[in-house]
């Protein structure tokens, strides 16, 4: 955490809005994978449109803390 806040005084106005629109496509297109293509893919069945994107969510959000 150190090394975030010694380099902060450098970041610049282009950084931040691409970090920006990056995590505004990341969350759209997470959101729609996990929620939108399973559920309206395997609509009739409990386990891939509903339970599998749960844990498929749940573990693809854990490796990054990892």
């Amino acid at each position: 955490m150190k090394v975030f806040f010694t380099k902060l005084p450098r970041v610049t106005l282009l950084i931040i809005l691409a970090s920006l629109a990056l995590a505004l496509i990341n969350a759209t297109a997470d959101e729609i994978l996990w929620r939108g293509v399973y559920i309206r893919e395997f609509s009739g069945s409990l386990f891939m449109g509903y339970l599998y994107p749960t844990f498929g969510f749940a573990i693809w959000h854990l490796a990054p803390q990892a």
